[in-house]
């Protein structure tokens, strides 16, 4: 998860402000984790500052902590966030990875209403109509972000199923030969989103898998298998064709972020959680 707002206006106490700047300093450079140790500190010391709580959901939010994202920002907005546009939006985009699209929706549309300018309201609002099936409205909603931010939001690169099977092998022959043998062990599959069913956590204190999520492995990994176990189907690599667009501009952008996804989901396959990424330069 992450997200590209724009700046917010200084902390009244100086003091507070340094360390708010730390704490988005640490997020901007791509250390989650300190920024979020930072923000929870921080919070723990201020904890009715409406500002401290926005920012607080902003390290949650980056670090894909969704309920929390979710708490906080509501936090800030009790307590009374002079600029309530940031926190609100926090509130919907939380919604929309916890797959309740119509909060997010309704929340996103009323915001609109107010601030048609609002770039960041528009992107995710299409988010949710691509995934909703509203093709009009995710159109409208990418073309209005682009036109407000044309850097932060290109609009999504459309590639027809013959054009993007190219892509993946292009892909696919960019890994390193070792690992494109462990790929012929799995399954490929292309989806356009990924459904509900497959976002369903294992438990209810989980956060679902997010929306936006670009691949995805299903199956055992080579450690929890056994020669002693039954025939098992091969695992599968679930590829998600428009969120892949979405972030691409253009072709050579997708082809590697196809490359991209697929080293990260076999890192999975071969055993390696997420605390791995970093180290095996998978982030």
């Amino acid at each position: 998860m992450s997200a590209d707002l724009p700046p917010r206006e200084g902390h009244p106490d100086p003091e507070v402000e340094t360390q708010l700047e730390e704490i988005r300093d640490a997020l901007d450079e791509g250390d989650v984790e300190t920024g979020l140790r930072l923000a929870e500190e921080l919070a723990a010391h201020h904890p009715d500052d409406a500002e401290v709580a926005l920012e607080l959901a902003a390290a949650r939010y980056e670090a894909g902590a969704v309920r929390g994202t979710l708490e906080a920002a509501r936090h800030a907005l009790e307590s009374g966030l002079e600029d309530e546009a940031l926190a609100r939006w926090y509130v919907a985009a939380a919604h929309h990875y916890l797959w309740d699209f119509e909060s997010a929706r309704a929340l996103l549309e009323k915001m609109l209403a107010e601030n048609e300018d609002f770039a960041e309201a528009w992107y995710l609002l299409a988010q949710i109509c691509e995934i909703e099936g509203d093709e009009v409205g995710a159109r409208r909603g990418y073309d209005r972000a682009h036109t407000l931010d044309d850097e932060r939001f290109p609009i999504p690169y459309r590639i027809d199923e013959t054009a993007l099977r190219k892509a993946v092998q292009d892909a696919r022959d960019a890994l390193p030969e070792r690992f494109q043998e462990v790929l012929d062990e799995l399954a490929i599959a292309i989806e356009d989103l990924p459904s509900a069913e497959m976002a369903r956590a294992e438990s209810s204190s989980e956060d679902p898998l997010p929306p936006d999520v670009l691949g995805l492995f299903v199956g055992s990994d080579r450690f929890d298998q056994s020669v002693f176990d039954p025939v098992q189907l091969p695992g599968v690599i679930f590829l998600f064709q428009r969120n892949l667009e979405r972030v691409s501009p253009d072709r050579a952008t997708l082809v590697e972020e196809i490359r991209t996804t697929l080293w990260h989901e076999l890192a999975h396959y071969l055993g390696f959680g997420e605390e791995d990424m970093p180290q095996l330069g998978l982030e």
